[in-house]
Parts: C-alpha cells; sequence; structure tokens
C-alpha cells in the first residue's frame, strides 16, 4: 500500500525535495552513484527548482527520463524542462540521458533501449507524475499499446495515446516496478482526488492502480489546499 504525505501546497516542492535530495544521497552513500528517472510536464517544475538547490555531488548522479513526447517542438518535449533543471545544477552537474533521435519513432525507441542498457535494472529512484485520466509516466489506460506497455520486458516501449497529443516513448510498467524508490508527485486536491477514486473503484483501469496494488515501495507527496 502506497504511503501518503499531505503537505500545505506551500510547503509541498521543498518537502518532496528534501525527501528526493535524501535518497540521491543514500544512493550515493551506498553505491557511489545515483540513478534517477524523473517526469516531465508542468507539475514537477516548482518541485525541481526546490531539489535544484540541494547541496549534492551532483557529478555523481544520473538522470534518465520516465518519458518523452516525439514531436520536433522543443516547448512540448520533456528533455526542454529537464535540461533546464540540470542546467540550474551547480558544476560539475549530474548527467542527463534524453531520448529523441531525428529518426523514426521506432527507431528513436530502439536506440532508447539501447541507450538503456548503461542504465540499471532496478533504479535507485523513480519520480512520477499523473494525469486525471489516471495514467503516469506515459501509460494512457485508453491507448491502444497500453496492455504491451504493461507488460512488455523492455525497459521503454511505444505509447500512441487515444486523447493526449503526440506519440510517446514511456518507461514500460515493469521497469518502472523494479525500481528501488518510487515517488507519486501529484501536488492539489483535484489530483489527490482522482488519486483516491482510482483506488477506490474496482473497476478503474490505471497504472497508478496497479503501482499503488503492487508495489511496496511508493510514496505519494500531495496536498488538500
Amino acid at each position: 500500500m502506497a504511503e501518503i504525505r499531505i503537505e500545505h501546497e506551500q510547503k509541498l516542492p521543498a518537502q518532496a525535495a528534501a525527501y528526493l535530495a535524501g535518497q540521491i544521497r543514500s544512493a550515493i552513500n551506498g553505491n557511489g552513484h545515483c540513478y534517477c528517472a524523473l517526469s516531465g510536464g508542468s507539475s514537477p517544475v516548482p518541485l525541481l527548482q526546490e531539489l535544484a538547490k540541494a547541496d549534492l555531488p551532483w557529478q555523481q548522479v544520473t538522470f534518465c527520463m520516465v518519458d518523452e513526447r516525439f514531436t520536433s517542438d522543443t516547448s512540448k518535449q520533456n528533455q526542454t524542462m529537464l535540461q533546464e533543471f540540470i542546467d540550474a545544477l551547480p558544476l560539475p552537474g549530474a548527467n542527463l540521458v534524453t531520448l529523441l533521435t531525428n529518426d523514426s519513432l521506432a527507431a528513436t525507441v530502439e536506440q532508447a533501449n539501447e541507450q538503456a542498457k548503461s542504465l540499471p535494472e532496478a533504479l535507485d529512484l523513480v519520480v512520477l507524475g499523473m494525469g486525471l485520466d489516471g495514467h503516469t509516466a506515459s501509460l494512457f489506460p485508453d491507448s491502444t499499446d497500453y496492455r504491451n506497455a504493461m507488460q512488455d520486458s523492455a525497459r521503454y516501449v511505444t505509447v500512441v495515446p487515444g486523447e493526449a497529443p503526440f506519440p510517446r516513448i514511456s518507461m514500460s510498467y515493469r521497469w518502472l516496478i523494479n525500481a528501488k524508490q518510487l515517488v507519486l508527485y501529484i501536488p492539489g486536491p483535484e489530483k489527490l482526488n482522482c488519486f483516491r477514486k482510482l483506488l477506490a473503484d474496482p473497476a478503474a483501469v490505471s497504472p497508478i492502480k496497479s503501482l499503488a496494488a503492487h508495489a511496496n515501495n511508493l510514496i505519494v507527496f500531495t496536498s488538500e489546499d
């Protein structure tokens, strides 16, 4: 069962960032390096701004991407926001493994899986968000690729959402659930209510519901105000 931490809205980014910094520091102390996957979108921006203030040996951290939008519009790409976070870190900074190439979607996913071979099967930390449709990463329940994305043994998979724009490259469910620590960052009462409804509805189809049921290392940071 997921652990839920409800913070005041203004304190939530700093509280969650402090937790992430502690997990990163623990991984470095234990293994000399931390491998962490980050999500894009707008919700995690305040969280990452706070995390960038942490006093950590960033050169011992490798960040990879939970998912990416397959588009040439850089303003819509997750890597644009994540690169801004990396650029805000003190030097020597962390490494960011991005996903996009100039090839087709199929070739891009193939290359992403080649790159992923240099990353652990069990990442130290994965930071997730959630849409109000119940998706996390780019595991969209309305996608015809959903079942494959939930079952595929590959690290990265292709997902074409039914409603959301752009084809996606996403961490597979199997790679997500192998993480040593999963953090779900869902600020605001609307997302908290959505999360609670997904867990309470036996008919709901959502990767969030699956993670909450089967991952014993999931912690949720959220706010009610």
